[in-house]
């Protein structure tokens, strides 16, 4: 790995933050995260298919949203992605970059990415 690589310095970052940044005893409901998720649901149906890119461990938005929807979460982190298939069973996560990561066309209902677009370089933020 480079020192110099922004994505791993992301990626190697949330290894070793992960259980700081979002405890196993974090509450999901402290925060706003609800509220933004029944924005984003309002006009799905259920087991509808949602895409949550940097997901990190799963919570609290693909732990909320797997109640009713068919869930895959994307994260950079190794670390993340193991947290989120323990703390998430009902979902799929995968372990890549949000940007090289594929999937066919109208794989998805809705995509979500929260606070995690910030991590990915200006220039491929398309």
């Amino acid at each position: 790995m480079s020192d110099h690589n922004p994505k791993e310095i992301v990626a190697r970052g949330y290894d070793r933050v992960s259980y700081a940044y979002r405890p196993n005893d974090w509450s999901d409901g402290d925060s706003d995260y609800g509220r933004w998720l029944s924005e984003l649901t309002g006009g799905l149906r259920p087991g509808d298919r949602i895409l949550d890119l940097g997901c990190g461990c799963g919570r609290p938005a693909a732990r909320i949203l797997s109640m009713d929807f068919a869930v895959t979460g994307v994260d950079i982190s190794p670390v993340q992605v193991e947290r989120a298939r323990e703390e998430v069973p009902d979902a799929t996560f995968i372990c890549s970059d949000m940007v090289k990561v594929d999937f066919a066309p109208a794989s998805f209902e809705a995509i979500l990415c929260l606070f995690a677009i910030i991590h990915v370089p200006l220039s491929e933020q398309r």
